[in-house]
């Protein structure tokens, strides 16, 4: 919990130190293991600044819920404390919170657009603060990824790309555009430019270990600059859910066999498509279609998964709200990430593993804007370079992000709303209904700002970057702007479309980390396209077909 949080923390024992000073006051300065062997601080230090892996102090104290709250848990399973009257019902906290659109003036201190971050802290709590402190870390490291590409595409437009490509007529010629993207690709690299290349992945593939690492940091600055003390999740005494407590371990399994036959075979589905649309992606001219088909699946199957992926969490009928958190925690972001690497997988099947089998005759035209097959980069060259399909995948990946998740993140929280008061006028029609009780449906119908999903949301981002820098460095830049207009978004829909989120009781550091270093892990070391496997050599394709007619890492073998 937040010692800066509107309430004060009461121990269950009121002779009890505070969690803060028996960690610091604790003579051995151990945490304890599982199966209650110690292990020295620094090393747990060193594992959950770097893993995420972390154990609870061994002198620290449960807390109870202060008088006039109850322990509540949002969506993710987020514990947060709801203020109660006498009688044990909810206070309504989210009174004076605007309705964009609407002539409700709203509280006098709900902050502005503009509003520095301590402000938003102060009125939607220091969860909402952290996480457009984090937002902005991520925006960094961001600038630090562009700063570390730029020794690689500055060489290779200086000597791999002739001046004659940029001709001043050609960028008012759509299709003459669309054909010069293929520039950006590893594709279009050249063995001049390969150590370049390879100098600066290398680095940037290293960076992403210590991505944790530096948001671990931050915390621990955070926290003591503003004297906040951070208690762990069981440290509550009612963190344990009532009914769920007398369910056997063996309906338990039988509960998560069921949910991980759902979560293989959602897979299965986009697996399918993904494979459908790769078929036809090698057989027709244009590449860049199929790979906005391919992203649109991938988004689409991973909206749908995060709302199953809430109700096989309550069917799982876990016996603690920190099991809950963390199983759909995990859940939300490991399909995420299998999602797309199994895209990929599917891509090495058809397009090499096993290319002459879906090799296909069909006689389908040009699209008006790709130009002739005379043009220096043909169809033909296209299906045989592998390289132009993953910047490709890449290139409509993030438009995806950039255009279709936002617009859906601002439009259906207008929508939403509206179409549950046009039901409820509906269902009521001929009752009188208060203004007042107008204003309180329109609170109540407004989509929640969850922070633990919109967490998931950057690190998928971040995981998308780590996989795209090998093929298409300058996707840096691409998802610098998109985290930007990230965090334009999220503050619109905070202080205007959404309901106020809930004051958290816990941070979520530990998932977060944790969740930095897989990213890194699976990016670096998944097949086929990891950074590991890239940088050591493994050919994607034929390499003698692509737009450059090199590929770059053919010069360190021979």
């Amino acid at each position: 919990m937040l010692r800066d949080a509107p309430v004060s923390v009461e121990l269950a024992d009121k002779e009890e130190r505070s969690l803060l000073e028996v960690g610091e006051n604790a003579s051995d300065n151990l945490y304890e293991e599982a199966d209650g062997t110690a292990r020295p601080q620094r090393i747990n230090l060193l594992l959950e600044s770097f893993v995420g892996v972390g154990t609870p102090l061994k002198h620290a104290k449960v807390v109870g819920v202060p008088v006039g709250y109850v322990l509540k848990a949002s969506r993710s399973g987020c514990q947060y404390l709801q203020r109660v009257d006498e009688f044990g019902t909810p206070i309504d906290e989210d009174e004076g919170h605007k309705d964009y659109g609407s002539g409700f003036k709203g509280d006098k201190h709900r902050p502005k657009f503009c509003a520095s971050k301590k402000s938003l802290g102060k009125y939607f709590g220091i969860g909402v603060e952290l996480y457009f402190r984090f937002l902005l870390f991520i925006i960094l490291g961001n600038c630090l990824t562009v700063l570390a590409v730029l020794p690689n595409v500055i060489p290779h437009f200086l000597i791999d790309v002739d001046s004659s490509d940029w001709a001043i007529s050609s960028l008012f010629n759509f299709g003459e555009i669309y054909n010069k993207r293929k520039l950006f690709y590893l594709s279009s690299y050249t063995e001049d430019t390969f150590y370049f290349w390879f100098a600066s992945t290398l680095l940037i593939g290293l960076s992403w270990f210590f991505y944790g690492w530096g948001y671990f940091r931050f915390m621990q600055h955070f926290l003591s600059t503003r004297n906040v003390v951070e208690f762990d999740e069981h440290n509550f005494v009612e963190e344990i859910i009532p009914q769920n407590s007398h369910v056997s371990k063996y309906n338990r399994a039988f509960r998560f066999s069921f949910s991980i036959i759902v979560f293989i075979s959602m897979l299965g589905i986009s697996c399918g498509c993904t494979f459908g649309l790769t078929i036809i992606e090698k057989n027709v001219m244009s590449s860049t279609l199929a790979s906005m088909g391919i992203s649109l699946v991938i988004t689409a199957v991973r909206l749908i998964w995060t709302q199953i992926a809430v109700l096989l969490n309550i069917f799982e009928r876990h016996s603690t709200w920190s099991a809950y958190k963390s199983h759909l925690l995990f859940k939300w972001f490991s399909f995420k990430v299998l999602n797309l690497v199994v895209v990929y997988i599917s891509r090495w099947l058809v397009m090499e593993q096993f290319a002459s089998q879906f090799s296909y005759s069909w006689d389908i035209p040009d699209f008006p804007w790709e130009g002739s097959a005379s043009e220096s980069y043909t169809a033909e060259v296209e299906n045989a370079c592998g390289l132009v399909y993953m910047g490709d995948q890449f290139l409509t990946l993030v438009f995806v992000d950039l255009i279709v998740e936002n617009f859906l993140e601002v439009f259906l929280p207008v929508v939403i709303p509206w179409v549950k008061r046009c039901y409820n006028c509906i269902k009521c029609c001929g009752n009188k209904v208060s203004h007042k009780q107008l204003k309180s449906e329109k609170r109540k119908n407004r989509p929640e700002f969850d922070i633990a999903e919109e967490y998931l949301e950057i690190l998928y981002r971040q995981f998308v970057l780590y996989l795209g820098i090998p093929f298409f460095p300058s996707i840096a830049a691409l998802y610098l702007f998109v985290n930007i207009v990230e965090l334009l978004v999220d503050r619109f829909r905070l202080i205007y479309l959404c309901k106020k989120p809930p004051t958290l009781t816990v941070t979520l550091k530990r998932h977060i980390i944790f969740y930095m270093f897989s990213s890194a892990v699976v990016a670096f070391g998944s097949f086929p396209i990891g950074a590991g496997f890239i940088l050591a050599g493994y050919d994607y394709g034929d390499p003698n077909q692509c737009p450059g007619g090199f590929w770059p890492w053919n010069y360190l073998k021979k």
